[in-house]
C-alpha cells in the first residue's frame, strides 16, 4: 500500500499463547477461547495460528483425541516493527485474523489483536468523514426466529458467514452466530472432543429464537463509522446489527471496517480493485478486471444505478474463495461471496449474487436516492 503511517508499534503487542504443532486441538480449545487465538511452534519455529475460523474450517463441531493442532493451523502472516499500520491491517483484512503474531530477530514476541489495530484506525482518524452506511454490508443475510438452528446453520453454510440476523415479523429480533451454536449444543472439555448435547438432532428441534441473543448491538445507518467502532470496542463485539428506524438493513463487521481502509487507496483499474491475488492467478487479473467492468456496465444500463467502485478479494486455497464488495452512488454498499473448484466458476457466481442482490436493494438505494436529493434541496 503506498500511504504509510509508521511502523506498527511495539506496545501493540499483547501476550498470546504459544504451543507446539503436536499439541492435542482439544487442549487449546480453552486458551483460543480466552485470548482469540494460539501461536503454533513447530521444531521452535513460528509455524501458523488457530482461531475460531481455523475451526471452523474444520467443518465439524467434533474433534477426536488424536486431531493435532498443528491440522489445524491457518498460514497467517507476522507482523514485526518494519511492517506499516496499514499493510498490518491490509493483513487482518486479506486473512480474516483475529490475531497476527509479532516476531522480532526470529523470536515471537506476542501477538497483535484486531481490536488493538481497529482502536489505531479510530485513534489515526482513517474513517473520519465515513458514514456507516457507505462501510456496511447489505442486503442482511437474515432467518426467521421460527426457523430450526440447523437451518440456520445450513444458511451460515451456503452464504459463508458466521452470523446471522433473526427476524420476527421483518423486525430485528436477535443474532445467532455459529460460535453460539458450537457454546451452546456443543460440550468440550480437555479429554474428550466437543460433541453435540445427546445428538445433533436437537438442531432441527430447537428454533432459532430460543437459541439466538437477544440483546444486540445496533446503530443507525446514519451514524459515523467512528461512532460505531468506539461501539464495537466498548461492546467487545466484532459487529453491529445497522438499522433504519427498527429495520436491519445491514451489518458492520470489523472485517468491514479493514476494507474501508484497504480501500481507502486508489484502485489500480479505475474503479476496480482486486486484491489476493497471487504468482500462480496473476495472468488472469486483466479477465477477472474485465469481467466486472462488464458487470458494471449492465447494472447501469439495466438498472440505472451507478456502481463508483468494485472491491474484490481472491483467496485460493482447496478452492478458489472470492469476495466482492460493490459501492453504488458513494452510500450503498452490496457485499457477495462465492467458492469454486475454478476460478471462472467462483468469478461468475459472486457477478450473478451481486447482480441478484443489487436487483432485491434497488428500492432501497432509490430511497437514499430520494433522501439525498431532498437533503440537498
Amino acid at each position: 500500500m503506498e500511504r504509510a503511517l509508521g511502523p506498527v508499534p511495539a506496545d501493540f503487542v499483547t501476550y498470546i499463547p504459544i504451543v507446539e504443532a503436536k499439541t492435542p486441538a482439544v487442549e487449546v480449545l480453552a486458551k483460543i477461547k480466552d485470548k482469540g487465538a494460539v501461536i503454533v511452534t513447530k521444531n521452535r519455529e513460528y509455524f501458523g495460528m488457530v482461531d475460531d475460523v481455523a475451526l471452523s474450517q474444520k467443518g465439524t463441531m467434533k474433534f477426536p483425541p488424536s486431531l493435532k493442532v498443528e491440522k489445524l493451523v491457518r498460514k497467517l502472516p507476522s507482523l514485526n516493527s518494519q511492517v506499516s499500520i496499514e499493510n498490518a491491517v491490509l493483513y487482518f483484512y486479506q486473512h480474516s485474523a483475529r490475531v497476527l503474531p509479532f516476531i522480532e530477530e526470529n523470536k515471537i514476541k506476542g501477538g497483535i489483536k484486531r481490536e488493538t489495530m481497529l482502536s489505531s484506525i479510530l485513534s489515526l482518524h482513517l474513517l473520519s468523514g465515513t458514514k456507516v452506511q457507505e462501510a456496511m454490508s447489505s442486503p442482511v443475510v437474515a432467518i426467521d426466529k421460527n426457523a430450526s438452528v440447523a437451518q440456520a446453520k445450513s444458511v451460515m453454510s451456503e452464504y459463508k458467514i458466521d452470523r446471522l440476523v433473526v427476524l420476527n415479523g421483518g423486525k430485528t429480533y436477535g443474532v445467532i452466530s455459529y460460535d453460539s451454536i458450537i457454546q451452546n449444543f456443543a460440550k468440550t472439555n480437555l479429554r474428550t472432543a466437543p460433541k453435540i448435547n445427546r445428538n445433533e438432532n436437537k438442531l432441527n428441534t430447537v428454533t432459532v429464537g430460543d437459541a439466538c441473543d437477544k440483546d444486540i448491538p445496533t446503530i443507525d445507518y446514519g451514524e459515523s463509522v467512528e461512532n460505531a467502532i468506539r461501539q464495537i470496542l466498548e461492546n467487545k463485539t466484532n459487529f453491529l446489527v445497522v438499522t433504519k428506524g427498527d429495520r436491519p438493513v445491514g451489518v458492520l463487521a470489523m472485517r468491514d471496517l479493514f476494507e474501508m481502509v484497504v480501500a481507502s487507496v486508489p484502485a489500480e483499474e479505475g474503479n476496480i480493485m482486486v486484491s489476493g491475488v497471487d504468482e500462480n492467478i496473476a495472468e488472469y487479473r486483466d479477465e477477472i478486471s474485465s469481467e466486472l467492468s462488464k458487470f458494471s456496465e449492465k447494472v447501469g444500463r439495466f438498472n440505472h444505478l451507478k456502481i463508483d467502485k468494485i472491491y474484490v478479494h481472491v483467496k485460493h486455497g482447496k478452492n478458489y474463495e472470492i469476495r466482492a464488495r460493490v459501492v453504488i452512488e458513494k452510500r450503498n454498499n452490496i457485499l457477495a461471496t462465492a467458492s469454486a473448484h475454478l476460478l471462472d466458476e467462483a468469478l461468475s457466481d459472486v457477478i450473478k449474487k451481486l447482480y441478484d442482490n443489487i436487483k432485491n436493494s434497488k428500492e432501497i438505494i432509490l430511497t437514499y436516492r430520494k433522501e439525498e436529493k431532498n437533503e440537498n434541496a
